[in-house]
């Protein structure tokens, strides 16, 4: 259990790192060919310095994909994936496993560029063997928190912030703001954001299933979706969908969205009787009273007040979600 929580440990820090950065992880990729000095022999496999860690080429018809990774992550970039992977070597790509009683493997961090492999027909992948199988909630955090770095959409994101929950509370007892404090080292996503992407699970699987693709304008769909009676929802994914097949890169954006509710609603695309879903001018005054606050210094240095410090922490947050949305707004004019 001790080398289990070391590695959850380690996947934390490089979660929480990658996210401090703001960039994804270089993670290095081990090649048998290069640089005999690090590794030593082994009846097993290759050994790398970390003795709890063994290198190993391994039959890919005995490595079983993780099953929470569709749930968690879904298999969005797979086509992209294996375009990456084409000129390949199968030793060359970083697969990490955990090795199960029965002789078989389980990945834990690679499931979709093992996907890729098995779809391309590799006969076998060099894996890294991290030791025997952990619990089941501490395999999720270390799945999590090895794919920090991933480009998730709001659908998988959710399913994310639900497990990440449910371990908390059962695991450590969390709740209120230590367990929104807790989810956000893991996903780096805040307390208001959290909320919002679990808000999906208030409708139907149909409906939740419309936020999964990472392009879509998230909350401009929240907001449309809390005017639809529950009776169109059908109609409404149905709608979404046909737009979807027709948009530019099938890329829905808010102006997009709107359309879609005005035809399920007046029968209109051009309709502008829904006034409630106008979009509305952002005021950076609404998410930063706290920013607001903070002194600026005459040598271009700035104070803040120590009793709001956390405070504003989550509105630079907020706020930086909020600029990747306007920045993303603006590749889309």
């Amino acid at each position: 259990m001790a080398n289990n929580n070391s590695k959850l440990d380690m996947f934390s820090s490089i979660g929480k790192q990658t996210l401090k950065e703001g960039k994804k992880l270089n993670t290095e990729i081990i090649d048998l060919n290069e640089d005999e000095d690090t590794t030593i022999s082994s009846a097993s496999g290759t050994k790398h310095n970390d003795t709890s860690k063994c290198i190993k080429d391994i039959d890919i018809n005995l490595i079983d994909i993780y099953e929470k990774n569709e749930r968690l992550f879904g298999y969005n970039n797979l086509d992209h994936v294996k375009n990456s992977l084409k000129n390949t070597e199968a030793k060359s790509v970083e697969i990490h496993v955990f090795e199960k009683e029965n002789g078989r493997y389980l990945v834990y961090s690679g499931n979709t560029r093992l996907k890729a492999l098995k779809v391309m027909g590799k006969k076998k992948v060099t894996c890294i063997i991290d030791g025997p199988v952990p619990e089941e909630d501490e395999l999720d955090l270390m799945v999590i928190a090895s794919n920090v770095q991933r480009d998730n959409d709001p659908y998988h994101l959710a399913h994310q912030i639900e497990r990440l929950t449910n371990i908390f509370k059962s695991k450590d007892g969390l709740s209120g703001d230590s367990l929104y404090t807790k989810i956000k080292e893991y996903t780096g996503i805040g307390k208001s954001a959290q909320n919002q992407y679990t808000q999906i699970f208030k409708y139907s699987e149909e409906i939740q299933l419309l936020f999964d693709d990472p392009n879509v304008s998230f909350r401009k769909l929240l907001d449309v979706l809390k005017k639809v009676p529950n009776h169109k929802y059908r109609e409404f994914a149905q709608v979404y969908r046909a737009k979807k097949e027709t948009a530019a890169d099938s890329i829905m954006t808010s102006e997009k969205i709107i359309e879609v509710y005005n035809i399920v609603m007046f029968n209109d695309a051009k309709s502008d009787t829904a006034n409630n879903v106008k979009p509305r001018k952002f005021k950076i005054s609404s998410y930063c009273p706290n920013i607001k606050a903070v002194i600026c210094n005459d040598d271009g240095t700035f104070t803040v007040d120590s009793s709001k410090k956390e405070a504003t922490l989550q509105e630079i947050q907020r706020l930086r979600e909020q600029l990747e949305l306007i920045e993303a707004a603006c590749n889309e004019a």
